[in-house]
């Protein structure tokens, strides 16, 4: 039931009730309830699928997937003033989580709002804060904000993790520099 309103919804037919008929099947299956949603907002039925995503987040609240699926759906309607709402709602309940203050940092990086990004990892507890995870994100925040006071050797603890996503952001501040060469030794590292 899953593969044939996924299938259908892919084809561009209409699969809100396939996906509907699907979930009564397996009510609270992540991908089944996103997939509603989305086919639900392709029909029209964009506050269906938003109280859809947005009570399933609430009873999951580190379902990450689900956080970004209904931010995007938020966005894409024009209701940026509330598009991150599961995130700070989540965030409450699980202060802890440095995955889920991840994504919801991440939310804002993406569209480059780093005044809201910087707001989100000022918020992460102490016990979150030491994670190597957000001092990465606080070094991508510096470094893609401007933050003229970032030296390379910010960069240097995290060098041999090989994160591409981290990378790219150093190559990215190198090439600002005008350090070309070391930029495409670390791009190389990547591509080998």
């Amino acid at each position: 039931a899953f593969g044939f309103a996924q299938t259908s919804f892919e084809c561009w037919r209409e699969a809100a009730d396939l996906f509907a008929a699907a979930r009564r099947l397996i009510p609270d299956q992540p991908d089944l309830v996103r997939n509603h949603a989305l086919a639900l907002a392709a029909e029209g039925e964009v506050r269906a699928a938003d109280e859809l995503l947005d009570a399933m987040v609430a009873q999951h609240p580190l379902w990450l997937d689900g956080h970004r699926a209904l931010a995007n759906l938020r966005i894409t309607h024009q209701q940026t003033d509330s598009a991150d709402a599961s995130y700070r709602r989540a965030c409450l309940a699980q202060p802890d989580s440095a995955g889920l203050l991840l994504s919801w940092f991440q939310h804002h990086a993406v569209a480059k709002d780093w005044e809201r990004a910087g707001e989100v990892l000022d918020s992460i507890t102490a016990g979150v804060a030491v994670h190597d995870s957000v001092a990465m994100a606080r070094i991508f925040l510096r470094s893609e904000s401007g933050d003229d006071g970032l030296i390379d050797a910010d960069f240097k603890p995290f060098a041999t993790r090989g994160d591409p996503g981290f990378d790219l952001c150093h190559i990215r501040y190198l090439l600002r520099r005008g350090a070309a060469e070391k930029a495409a030794a670390i791009a190389l590292r990547q591509i080998e």
